[in-house]
């Protein structure tokens, strides 16, 4: 079999749909699955170019379908995975494939697909007259109207969690029943590797792109700074890099927090991982979050707003890690506070959260997609 991944960014340290790529990619590579990419943003320099080609959106829409139809041709492709990308090429395209070809189409959403509820319009309309306006607006947004094409244009879509079918069926509008998406979860991204070999230091960690609307970090901020004014033990690593960063930065300064240590982009957060006792998140919204899953991984207690369905699958609220209210500061500061006073409590949890993060390996996760793959080339 060979697949094809569309993706924007071809470089895994871009983020974590292109961690995911990779990872699906080798493991495939493992069971006899060829690889290829078509990609339009960052390369990476570790594959060979005669796997990847790279393409521009705005081209003549002739000119783009006749590069990837040769390049699908003498790739012999059979499957078509799109890392959600929604371009009026690449939608288009897809569509005629899915008429004209025996390839089969597939879509990854790397989203809530309620992930429209957190915008700031939506936020601004009060809630009396959400719910009347809820079709209206769910019907005319650019992203919605995207994904709705998409869905015409594919064969199957991926979600990242059981707990998204129902809420993307309403989305689309299309009866469970007739839903044509299945639930395949993100696989860890680091090999499994003995609780033992973690070595604990006194510290919460964030690992994050610096995207306000979305990661809610300035919320970290006043949490970090209301958790140190009662203890003065830990520090808080903060890694990542994106648009708002300036802006966190500033914010931070000017709350005085003191025993906070700005990292940037790190290239391998798994070392982060293996010291920090706690894991920070005060996400609006996610999918199904990597960070989440890599912290896990290595034993780090995530302590988490619960802001999104996807989080159930993975975290029972002080059994394996943190739930918090979202936007309850103070009980978030009463969690982190709870925790480091207590080493057998802490001791507990993360080991719970490591065995709970051995159900995503990529052997886990690859064989469900291998299994999947299967199928709809089989159904073609």
């Amino acid at each position: 079999m060979n697949v094809l991944f569309f993706c924007n960014n071809l470089n895994p340290s871009s983020g974590g749909v292109e961690r995911v790529t990779s990872l699906l990619a080798k493991f495939f590579l493992s069971h006899n699955i060829k690889c290829y990419y078509a990609y339009c943003g960052d390369d990476d320099e570790t594959v060979d170019d005669s796997l990847k080609m790279r393409y521009k959106e705005s081209d003549d829409y002739n000119n783009f379908k006749k590069m990837l139809s040769d390049f699908l041709f003498q790739k012999q492709i059979d499957v078509i995975i799109n890392q959600d990308q929604m371009q009026d090429n690449t939608a288009r395209f897809m569509g005629e494939l899915k008429t004209n070809s025996s390839i089969a189409t597939v879509n990854c959403m790397h989203i809530n697909p309620k992930f429209y509820h957190y915008s700031p319009l939506y936020q601004s309309i009060k809630w009396k007259i959400k719910n009347k306006l809820h079709k209206l607006y769910r019907g005319y947004t650019l992203p919605l109207i995207n994904r709705r094409r998409m869905y015409n244009n594919v064969d199957q879509f991926v979600l990242l969690s059981d707990s998204f079918i129902d809420d993307f069926a309403y989305e689309i509008g299309v009866k469970k029943t007739d839903l044509k998406a299945v639930a395949i979860p993100n696989p860890l991204s680091f090999k499994l590797s003995p609780l033992s070999l973690c070595k604990k230091k006194n510290q919460f960690l964030i690992v994050a792109r610096f995207e306000e609307s979305q990661k809610n970090l300035c919320s970290a901020m006043r949490i970090w700074k209301r958790f140190e004014e009662r203890n003065d033990d830990y520090e808080l690593i903060v890694a990542g890099y994106g648009p708002d960063l300036n802006m966190v930065l500033n914010y931070a300064q000017s709350l005085q927090i003191k025993r906070m240590r700005f990292i940037g982009k790190v290239q391998h957060p798994e070392e982060l991982y293996k010291e920090a006792k706690f894991f920070l998140m005060t996400s609006t919204y996610e999918g199904l979050s990597m960070t989440l899953l890599e912290c896990m991984q290595f034993g780090c207690i995530p302590i988490v707003y619960d802001s999104f369905s996807s989080f159930h699958d993975f975290i029972k609220s002080w059994e394996n890690g943190v739930l918090v209210k979202f936007g309850q500061e103070t009980e978030f500061v009463d969690a982190m506070i709870k925790l480091v006073s207590d080493n057998n409590l802490q001791e507990q949890i993360s080991k719970c959260s490591y065995e709970q993060s051995q159900n995503y390996s990529i052997e886990k996760v690859g064989n469900k997609w291998i299994e999947f793959l299967n199928k709809i080339t089989n159904g073609k």
